[in-house]
Formats: structure tokens, C-alpha cells, sequence
């Protein structure tokens, strides 16, 4: 059941550069909000302009909840592409300008490919400058279909689990680790 800080607040870049190709990770969202485990906001963004505006928006005291800051798109190590065919990036270290305080104590999810291959210092200063408590997401290139199963896992697990390292212990697990190990999920806190 729906608690008091069950959100995701999802912003998600353009995959294709043909508008008729549909990929979203909307469908995600929408299981797991009709499966009762979380609410979520969903954005489409392309620009550092779109993610600087709706990060502002998610420091208003009305999105307290969403405590899962989900950023789906293309990536490469230490970067994001926010418009895959205009390949425009924005590097972790811009990232956490642009998010300036908006995800503090949040669990930042980076729902795309290898960007979490990077150095420790490189991710160990995004969560500092972030103030998130966590940021996760891969250090390989991933599967769409695997990932997009992964991610009912994943962002479960980071809504319900009541500690901040919960996430991560059950996806290593028996159960979960094999495929945990090949999509090269990472987790990473702030001390």
C-alpha cells in the first residue's frame, strides 16, 4: 500500500530521434502505480533548460514525497544524453549544478546506459553536491526489455525498503544478484 513517501518523480530524455518510435518508460511507472506500490511524476526533457526547471519544481514542499528522482535516458560513462540524436549531454558534475539542492536526502536512480562507469571520486562528489542519499543506476550498457523489468525491482524497492541500503542488499541477493551483477548496477552513498 501507497504510503507517506512513495513517489518517483521521473524525468526522461528522448530515445529515438523518429518521433513515431514510442519507447517511454512510462508503462513502468503506470504498473506500479496501478499495483498500489507508488505514485509517480513523469516529464519528457531535451534540454539542461527542461531538467533545471522541473528539478526547481520538485524543491517545492508539495513533492516532499517523491523521494526517488528517476532520470531515464541514453547515457556513457560519467554522462547523460538528454536528446540522443543531438547527442546532448550533461555530465554529472553539471548535473548536480542543475539540480542545485533539489535532491537532497533523495535517492537518485540514473536509469541509463554505463553512466555509473565513472570514478568512485567522480560519483562519490555527485552525492555530496547532490546531498542525495543515494545515487544508482548502471555501469554497462543495457537491454532495453531487461532493463525495463529490472526497473519494477529497482524502483519497489527503493520507495518501500525503510533503510536506504535495502535496495541493494535484496537486488544482490540470492534471488536478484546474477542479473544485478550483469546489468553492472552500482550503488553509491553519501556518508
Amino acid at each position: 500500500m501507497i504510503g507517506a513517501a512513495d513517489g518517483v518523480f521521473c524525468l526522461e530524455g528522448q530515445w529515438n530521434s523518429d518521433l513515431q518510435v514510442s519507447a517511454s518508460v512510462l508503462p513502468t511507472l503506470e504498473h506500479l502505480d496501478r499495483a498500489g506500490v507508488m505514485r509517480y511524476i513523469h516529464r519528457d526533457v531535451a534540454t539542461r533548460d527542461e531538467v533545471e526547471y522541473y528539478l526547481g519544481r520538485l524543491r517545492r514542499k508539495q513533492y516532499a514525497r517523491y523521494r526517488v528522482v528517476y532520470l531515464a535516458m541514453h547515457g556513457e560513462p560519467g554522462h547523460l544524453w538528454l536528446d540522443n540524436p543531438q547527442r546532448v549531454s550533461v555530465s554529472l558534475p553539471e548535473l548536480a549544478d542543475l539540480m542545485n539542492g533539489a535532491c537532497r536526502d533523495r535517492y537518485v536512480y540514473l536509469g541509463s546506459c554505463g553512466t555509473l562507469n565513472t570514478s568512485r571520486r567522480v560519483l562519490t562528489e555527485f552525492v555530496n553536491e547532490t546531498g542525495a542519499a543515494l545515487v544508482c543506476g548502471y555501469t554497462r550498457s543495457v537491454d532495453w526489455v531487461e532493463a525495463s523489468a529490472f526497473d519494477i525491482l529497482l524502483l519497489t524497492y527503493l520507495v518501500t525498503l525503510k533503510y536506504r541500503t535495502g535496495a541493494e542488499k535484496y537486488l544482490r541477493g540470492k534471488t536478484f544478484g546474477t542479473w544485478s551483477e550483469h546489468l553492472g548496477l552500482k550503488f553509491v552513498y553519501r556518508r
